[in-house]
């Protein structure tokens, strides 16, 4: 049975771009599309338009290098019937090396307004959120490093984007690294892009960095409602 991906024809795969599946199969045919990178399972989608990141989503492909950009990946579509049957398509591609962010790295916590005034030992441990953000250029955020979101980030000193979300396991599937659980897309699978102003903050603080962010353009409510505010470091 014929199948196509997106990614048919692509030697090397770019930052972050959508991979959808088609299939010569009936919508009632077909239970459900799997999505795997490297021979693990990392989406599903059960409806027509069959795509990595749910309608609107993308795959982001710096958190998959090895550091050896000769390295090639498997990204293999799956189609499976009602019946059980299995039909895959696979492309070997490589990926672009992870690129540092020009952006604060490091884990952050988000300091309540009541806590401003109040020395460092009194804050720690009663951040409203908290953030960290690798050298790759991944942020995660969350209420706490036990539920955060990924999302694919550059930027310079001064100003924070966000490109896409970071997708690494199947809707409603926890997936834990370095003691974070990420959950996926917050607001929609595909992000939405986002830009926030950096702004350094002196917390009065000699052994702590201290920013803050507001966003310039954030179409996603609950996340800036994580990321506005003064951020100091903790890590």
């Amino acid at each position: 049975m014929e199948i196509t991906s997106s990614l048919e024809g692509r030697d090397v795969l770019p930052r972050h771009l959508r991979w959808a599946v088609s299939t010569a199969l009936s919508a009632d045919q077909v239970w459900r599309v799997r999505f795997l990178v490297d021979g693990k399972l990392r989406w599903i989608d059960f409806e027509e338009p069959y795509s990595y990141g749910g309608d609107g989503g993308y795959l982001v492909t710096p958190w998959i290098s090895s550091g050896n950009p000769l390295e090639r990946h498997e990204f293999t579509a799956e189609v499976v019937t009602a019946g059980g049957s299995t039909w895959s398509a696979t492309v070997s591609a490589r990926v672009p090396d992870p690129v540092p962010a020009h952006v604060p790295y490091g884990i952050w916590g988000r300091v309540p307004a009541s806590l401003l005034d109040r020395p460092f030992s009194d804050r720690f441990g009663h951040f409203s959120a908290e953030m960290y953000v690798s050298g790759s250029g991944e942020l995660w955020i969350g209420r706490t490093y036990q539920r955060a979101y990924a999302y694919e980030v550059t930027g310079s000193t001064k100003t924070l984007r966000i490109l896409a979300p970071i997708q690494r396991a199947p809707p409603g599937i926890a997936f834990s690294q370095q003691g974070w659980r990420l959950w996926g897309d917050l607001c929609t699978p595909a992000g939405p892009f986002a830009t926030y102003t950096i702004t350094e903050v002196d917390l009065g603080d000699p052994y702590s960095d201290g920013f803050s962010l507001s966003a310039r353009k954030d179409p996603c409510p609950e996340r800036r409602a994580l990321l506005e505010g003064i951020w100091q470091r903790i890590d």
